[in-house]
């Protein structure tokens, strides 16, 4: 079951399997199976970088304040010579906006943002992003100060503190799966994702943002 490879749980993928209609006697043993012996699973696996002292959290008080951005690539080139994604995570939701890209600037990114994320949901508070170029400076930098977007950016293994980094990790592994053919599976992917009951709130990413 491709959900077990965005590392929500064995319970979380059982119990959406039921809710759909789906039963049978070995669901749970057959679920841990699939997910020990996913090859694609185990190459993205999250390596644990927690530091020795504690992290502070980084809290969100309301839905879409504050978004983590992220760039997975380079995949296998697909149609239209598309290689990367760019990904966005509310953090109070985890809902998820996602676009395939050719290439990776900072007009690309201020875009995305802008199309993704300001059009549809509004202007955020906070964007966590990681030190890449395409973030730190302008075009991007500066239409963030223009908006009074508050840029956070942290080293993106640092975001395992808050489970970001193993649904990053997932979603590369399910799209690495479908070499040339992520950019069909993408959309899957997502569907999947904002319709899965999460472990903190017991609520699906698709209940809380509509």
């Amino acid at each position: 079951m491709g959900s077990s490879e965005m590392r929500i749980g064995v319970r979380l993928v059982v119990g959406k399997a039921i809710r759909q209609g789906y039963y049978w006697p070995t669901m749970h043993r057959d679920d841990r199976s699939v997910t020990q012996n996913c090859d694609s699973c185990q190459v993205h696996a999250p390596v644990s970088r927690r530091p020795k002292t504690p992290m502070t959290s980084i809290l969100e008080p309301w839905s879409f304040y504050q978004w983590g951005i992220d760039i997975l690539g380079p995949l296998p080139q697909a149609f239209g010579k598309l290689k990367f994604v760019i990904i966005a995570i509310d953090y109070f939701t985890k809902w998820i906006e996602a676009k395939p890209l050719a290439r990776i600037t900072g007009k690309d990114v201020k875009k995305f943002t802008w199309d993704n994320i300001v059009c549809r949901f509004g202007l955020s508070r906070v964007l966590v992003t990681d030190n890449r170029t395409q973030f730190v400076y302008d075009p991007f930098k500066g239409w963030c100060e223009s908006l009074n977007i508050k840029q956070m950016n942290t080293v993106v293994a640092h975001l395992q503190a808050n489970s970001l980094v193993s649904l990053m990790e997932g979603i590369k592994a399910r799209l690495g799966r479908e070499r040339a053919g992520w950019v069909g599976e993408l959309p899957n992917v997502l569907w999947d994702h904002h319709t899965s009951l999460k472990e903190r709130n017991g609520k699906t990413p698709f209940s809380l943002t509509y």
